[in-house]
């Protein structure tokens, strides 16, 4: 199993190491700097507070599903965990490690394995559902858009057709978390049960049987908060655009912003890197950005997620230096 393990890590880094080198064939180091250099700090520093604010509000959210999980977890425990996971995902890959670490963080926060376990994949759900329909909704209104249909009839339909899906996500959430109906029955059969695994079945299944039992509104708004953090996320990403003099309108910011986080969720290489600066790459091309202009533009965009990472690598080490230590003793 370890050698499986380090050949999936070794993989991970080989792939990492391609994305690059094709990433610098493309766009060659002079000229992204050469980018980088004139960036506009005002709009900068605008972009980077909205990288706050997802944080906050995604925080928000994971403290309400909580509250809903009747979990006594504060809301600056749920930034702390949010910070936290920044930090360690600079060094792990993908978006499912980023759940592995959040679960570990919320069980050292007292929560129970189920609990913990549940509230991370419905935040997961809530953040692959939103992103989903943002990307679709936006990208069906820029192709419309791109087809000189300015009808103002086509227009409406589709505005209309976008509030229904949205008014229709809390069903489709909890239809997912109900299991198609499998849920209660499950949970009343492992119930009785006395093995471990009976057990643990039994207590995500019935952490899953609360957040089930919520009214539509509890859960539109945490539908609403995943589909803000997101619009917030595609404004961000925006203004880091146009610190570097490079203007696209929001509504194609917001489809390329989906596809590239629903790229990095993909466990292919280590904090994203290389994946994102070519998927940016790919999707900027059709809008006359070049692949310089575009890496830079990526790269810039990084600066969130790491000045998210720094502050959770500094309440990690406030944290560790605050632990007691073991006190050994001599036999």
């Amino acid at each position: 199993m370890q050698v499986g393990r380090y050949a999936k890590c070794a993989l991970r880094i080989a792939l990492t190491v391609a994305a690059v080198i094709l990433v610098l064939e493309l766009a060659p180091l002079r000229e992204i700097s050469t980018h980088l250099a004139s960036t506009e700090l005002s709009w900068l520093w605008a972009a980077l507070f909205l990288q706050v604010l997802i944080r906050v509000i995604t925080a928000a959210r994971m403290q309400l599903l909580a509250h809903f999980q009747r979990l006594s977890l504060s809301f600056w425990v749920m930034l702390r965990i949010v910070l936290a996971t920044a930090f360690y995902g600079l060094f792990l890959p993908g978006g499912i490690a980023g759940g592995a670490v959040t679960f570990v963080k919320y069980r050292q926060y007292g929560a129970g394995g189920a609990a913990a376990l549940t509230n991370v994949v419905v935040n997961k759900a809530i953040a692959a559902l939103t992103i989903g329909f943002l990307t679709c909704t936006a990208w069906l209104a820029d192709f419309v858009r791109s087809q000189d249909a300015t009808s103002p009839a086509l227009n409406s339909l589709i505005a209309l057709l976008s509030l229904l899906t949205l008014l229709l996500l809390p069903f489709l959430l909890k239809t997912g978390i109900n299991a198609f109906g499998l849920a209660p029955r499950l949970q009343h059969r492992y119930a009785n049960g006395h093995g471990r695994f009976s057990r643990a079945a039994g207590a995500l299944l019935s952490q899953m049987q609360i957040l089930n039992d919520l009214g539509w509104r509890q859960t539109f708004v945490l539908i609403f908060a995943g589909c803000a953090a997101h619009v917030i996320g595609a404004a961000g990403m925006l203004f880091f655009g146009l610190a570097l003099g490079l203007s696209i309108d929001l509504i194609s910011v917001m489809w390329i912003y989906g596809m590239v986080f629903l790229l990095a969720l993909l466990p292919i290489s280590f904090a994203n890197v290389g994946v994102r600066e070519a998927s940016m790459i790919l999707l900027l091309a059709p809008f006359g950005i070049g692949a310089a202009e575009a890496t830079a533009w990526s790269v810039l965009m990084y600066s969130g997620p790491l000045a998210a990472a720094l502050a959770g690598a500094l309440l990690e080490a406030t944290a560790f230096a605050d632990s007691p230590l073991p006190i050994r003793r001599d036999q």
